[in-house]
């Protein structure tokens, strides 16, 4: 064995016995299911998580209430002062303005960033979970989005992301990092999926304009194998990978699958997306006026209309042996019986 290789070996070695791991956004979706996965993947490591407000007890994880929009709640929290892996997941999904989006993404980012830089010794990896959003979508159905492509996101939402990865990629601390682009993503503890399931209760199978759009998915469990992944291998530093299934499905593809998971016939109405549009306004109104983010707003909207979301997993297969295991059909079974174990449909 070359020396060259016995040092790539023993930094990667170094990497998967990290001991203190950090998780931001652990009450989400993604953060939920990557801490599921964490003590096996680096046993014997401590696990903390940071959150906004109090969290009940995760077995084996210590939680860390600290305030993102202040610098002296994060320099002062132990857990980061310690970690030597940063798992950052938090951040604002739905929001009915571009500020709220700013506050939630990009000065998250800088505050963690100056408290990591503070520190007498660097962390080992910051691994940022980031969005295809950031990127834009795909121009032409045989178009699938290269890590290589100039970044052209469409909407509040995606530009606050890219904002955030640009602090990351241009820290002056000199932070090790990874990000990650996850396309959309379904399964256990999904909001937005479960939609869908509730909409197969009904038989109604109804389109906005949506049904031959076509987009890159990937079963949430398939993701956390792809970041966990991503934080132990060497060839991911200082890198952006999209993680998605080989080939893009059609929005017809996923709803009739999530109606024969759930094994129900259905009816189908096709509505142009105005209706939506018109929706969409007055639930950001009601958002700026109360400030309870509904799911329904101009900027989900925004994220709906182009026709292909569409990117390449082809870098993560040829850097990491990224595979995606689950097909739709499996992922959206293995969903279904999920959120019935929970009684959620």
């Amino acid at each position: 064995m070359s020396l060259e290789l016995l040092l790539l070996k023993n930094i990667e070695r170094v990497h998967s016995l990290a001991t203190n791991i950090l998780v931001t956004g652990s009450n989400g979706f993604i953060g939920r299911n990557l801490l599921a996965h964490l003590s096996s993947a680096y046993p014997g490591a401590n696990i903390s998580c940071l959150a906004r407000s109090p969290q009940s007890g995760i077995s084996g994880v210590t939680s860390f209430q600290v305030d993102y929009a202040e610098p002296k709640s994060l320099s002062n929290c132990q857990a980061i002062q310690d970690a030597d892996l940063i798992f950052h997941i938090a951040g604002v999904t739905k929001a009915a303005s571009d500020k709220v989006f700013w506050r939630g993404n990009v000065e998250p980012m800088s505050n963690l960033l100056q408290a990591l830089g503070q520190r007498s010794q660097l962390p080992q990896r910051f691994v940022f979970i980031s969005s295809q959003a950031a990127s834009g979508p795909a121009q032409r159905v045989d178009h699938y989005m290269s890590e290589a492509d100039p970044d052209a996101p469409v909407e509040p939402y995606g530009k606050s992301k890219l904002a955030a990865e640009k602090l990351l990629v241009e820290n002056s601390f000199g932070i090790p990092y990874s990000i990650i682009r996850p396309l959309a993503v379904y399964g256990p503890h999904d909001v937005d999926f479960l939609q869908l399931f509730k909409m197969a209760k009904s038989r109604l199978n109804i389109y906005f304009g949506t049904k031959g759009k076509r987009l890159s998915v990937i079963y949430v469990e398939d993701l956390v194998e792809g970041i966990i992944q991503v934080a132990k291998s060497e060839a991911a530093l200082n890198q952006v990978f999209f993680l998605c299934n080989d080939s893009g499905v059609t929005w017809q593809d996923i709803q009739e699958g999530v109606f024969q998971v759930m094994g129900k016939d259905f009816f189908e109405i096709n509505v142009p997306a105005f209706p939506l549009k018109a929706l969409a306004t007055m639930g950001s109104c009601y958002s700026l006026l109360t400030g309870h983010q509904l799911l329904l707003n101009m900027n989900k909207i925004a994220l709906s209309e182009p026709d292909y979301w569409l990117a390449s997993n082809k870098k993560a297969r040829q850097l990491l042996d990224f595979q995606p295991k689950e097909s739709l059909l499996e992922g959206l079974a293995k969903t279904c019986a999920w959120y019935g174990s929970q009684g959620l449909i």
